[in-house]
């Protein structure tokens, strides 16, 4: 990777981290599509916004750890950690997560699609006692 892609991936998982839902929408064209899991994709930074608001709601706190970046032709891989708090229970879990960014016109332009590979099914499980 160079500096200038890491540093947007940096900026870019760091509005996730701020649970920043407009930063984090505002990296989406204008008919970018976010899909999170198996969760139904999300199209433009609105519906993006909300979703993310959706997830972060869920959340005291959200931490990203960078493992590795890949990229290939013109598209950017990212493997790393996402470190969840959770507010309902105040449990804290980690999970393994690989993001695929595409881009409109190359990286770090706007984001056409972005898709993350997680299993974080328990975030979304009733509070445990």
């Amino acid at each position: 990777m160079n500096t200038t892609t890491d540093s947007w991936i940096a900026e870019f998982f760091s509005s996730i981290d701020h649970m920043d839902a407009e930063a984090f929408a505002g990296h989406f064209s204008s008919s970018g599509h976010f899909r999170f899991a198996n969760h139904p994709p999300l199209e433009g930074p609105g519906a993006i916004a909300a979703g993310a608001q959706g997830i972060f709601g869920l959340l005291t706190g959200i931490r990203h750890e960078v493992l590795k970046s890949w990229q290939a032709a013109g598209d950017i891989l990212v493997e790393g950690v996402v470190h969840y708090h959770r507010a309902a229970d105040d449990r804290q879990m980690a999970y393994p997560f690989l993001s695929v960014f595409e881009f409109e016109q190359g990286p770090t332009s706007p984001v056409k699609s972005y898709r993350v590979f997680v299993d974080s099914h328990e975030l979304f499980l009733p509070p445990v006692d």
